[in-house]
């Protein structure tokens, strides 16, 4: 499966907390019946995961009834199923151990494979390496010809260059059982280029020289196969890159809110950490008040000088309102960067990264707070603002005593602040998506409160979206 992989710690790191949870799952897919063979990150299996993610084969006709199966394993480990990403021929699980109130959440992923791919294109046949899978203990290990390959092809298609240890455990393979291996190539590249590639494995030679070819043989498979099969092929094989693109299920978007002081600085820079563990295909995406595709009106009206906005950060109410006009030009152009940023930046990185994006403050506070945004306005009109800016998957208010806010910072006057918050409450109970959160904590238990509280939505939502494909997610 094409995915870009973020370890979960440091290279080397072994960790023990998602063996439950695998065992669970492990047990129920041999109780299903299920093939299946565990790829890679259990190399350190008892002990731990290692290496971050982990990576299962199993049959493609079993792929669609996975979906219950792991909501019923990370229940009985104690887990969640947080996201169930569906693309062509794959499936990625992400699964979350809440935790108490006093420990961070766990996250735990697995890539569950029906075919290694390049690109949305099926490379070797993953059937032959379930049909001899090996049984030690708890796992199902693939031959150690099968390993090999599995380990070494994709890095070689996708950059090119396979790491030499990769290569070298490969030909040590290739000479001992020289027809297994080109077998198992064989079913993606055709006997002739499986022949040279083993050819050069057992000479030692690199093969680099040979991705092309490699990568033309998958293109021209697919092409025999839409001259083959005509309409019904082609159709296929669009879906299959549709799928790629825009798996179902997509990443979390979280907004902060809260007056100043309240933390949301230091807290969104945690919860951004954290949430990178759990969305590990690209980093997070931190955001202030707005997407920021466009530039703020006093860059592009005070270029080279220092804006009446800059003097303005740490007293926010100091500048009076600007005029009706100048209000309902700002609105405009926000609200234009909030349409156009979402689509261009927290969209793509959301919906086809399949990570995290956390807005320090939001839309919400034209309602809130226009004094700071120097808006005069009616209500109606920044309500409009905010009712058409796209909404977060979820809205956490930092709430915190009056008098723990302003020792913290001295900004605003209490009755501001107290005002604020208010405001800022009775949104929260508007919105289905909004929760509130004790900020009056360390900032280390506010962000996990903050990405259990976020969390939890998405939970809910995977798992009514599972429960209504009646286990057949696919």
């Amino acid at each position: 499966m094409p995915l870009a992989r973020v370890p979960l710690g440091p290279p080397g790191n072994v960790d023990a907390r998602p063996l439950p949870l695998l065992r669970a799952l492990f047990a129920r897919l041999d109780a299903a019946r299920v093939p299946w063979v565990a790829l890679r990150g259990l190399d350190a299996w008892p002990d731990g995961v290692n290496g971050g993610d982990v990576d299962l084969a199993v049959a493609p006709e079993s792929l669609g009834a996975l979906g219950q199966l792991a909501v019923e394993a990370s229940r009985a480990a104690g887990f969640q199923v947080l996201e169930w990403f569906v693309g062509a021929g794959w499936v990625q699980a992400r699964f979350v151990r809440p935790g108490a109130p006093d420990e961070p959440p766990v996250f735990v992923q697995v890539d569950l494979h029906a075919a290694e791919q390049w690109r949305g294109l099926p490379t070797i046949d993953l059937r032959p390496v379930l049909a001899e899978a090996e049984r030690d203990g708890e796992l199902l290990r693939p031959r150690a010809e099968h390993r090999a390959v599995v380990d070494w092809l994709p890095a070689l298609l996708h950059r090119g260059a396979a790491k030499p240890a990769r290569t070298d455990a490969l030909a040590r393979v290739a000479r001992q059982r020289p027809e297994a291996v080109q077998t198992l190539l064989a079913t993606g590249f055709g006997p002739a280029l499986a022949r040279t590639l083993v050819d050069r494995l057992t000479r030692g030679d690199p093969c680099d020289a040979l991705v092309p070819a490699l990568r033309r043989a998958l293109v021209w498979r697919l092409r025999e196969a839409s001259a083959r099969d005509g309409f019904t092929a082609n159709v296929r094989a669009a879906l299959a890159w549709r799928r790629r693109a825009l798996p179902d299920g997509h990443g979390l978007v979280i907004a902060l809110v809260g007056p100043d002081g309240c933390g949301k600085s230091t807290v969104a820079a945690a919860v951004a950490r954290l949430l990178g563990q759990a969305f590990p295909t690209a980093e997070p995406l931190h955001l202030h008040l707005r997407p920021h595709l466009l530039p703020d009106l006093a860059v592009l009206f005070r270029a080279g000088r220092r804006s009446k906005a800059a003097v303005a950060v740490d007293t926010p109410h100091a500048l009076p309102p600007a005029g009706q006009l100048s209000s309902a030009v700002r609105v405009t152009y926000y609200g234009l960067d909030y349409l156009l940023g979402w689509w261009s930046a927290v969209l793509p990185r959301a919906r086809f990264q399949r990570a995290a994006v956390v807005f320090e403050r939001y839309v919400f506070d034209v309602l809130v707070d226009p004094r700071r945004l120097r808006l005069d306005l009616p209500l109606g009109l920044r309500d409009a603002l905010a009712r058409g800016a796209p909404r977060p998957d979820a809205v956490v208010l930092l709430d915190a005593p009056v008098a723990v806010i302003h020792a913290r910072k001295a900004e605003l006057p209490e009755a501001e602040i107290a005002r604020q918050l208010t405001a800022y409450r009775a949104l929260i109970g508007r919105l289905p998506e909004g929760s509130v959160v004790d900020a009056n904590k360390s900032p280390e238990r506010v962000a996990w409160e903050v990405v259990r509280r976020a969390v939890q939505r998405k939970v809910e939502a995977t798992e009514r979206r599972l429960a209504g494909t009646r286990g057949n997610p696919t």
